[in-house]
């Protein structure tokens, strides 16, 4: 969704699978579920986007502790 000439909003949402690395229980898990999330882009110049997202990613329980992840990403797309 275009807010104004340089700066666009859009969701995200799908069925993710992540792989956690822990330091107590069995010390892996792998979670499948539903993540959602919101970004945006930002036109710095012609053909230079700042991006910038968050994703809220499937969490689980492992050894009585609930955990979840949440995932944070910026970057520059160039195009010509």
């Amino acid at each position: 969704m275009a807010l104004a000439p340089t700066f666009s909003l859009y969701g995200v949402a799908g069925i993710a699978s992540d792989n956690l690395h822990r330091n107590y229980g069995d010390g892996n898990s792998t979670d499948t579920g539903f993540s959602f999330g919101i970004g945006g882009d930002v036109a710095l110049s012609r053909g230079l986007l700042l991006n910038v997202e968050w994703t809220h990613l499937p969490g689980g329980s492992e050894s009585g502790f609930s955990y979840d992840s949440n995932l944070f990403t910026a970057g520059v797309n160039f195009h010509f």
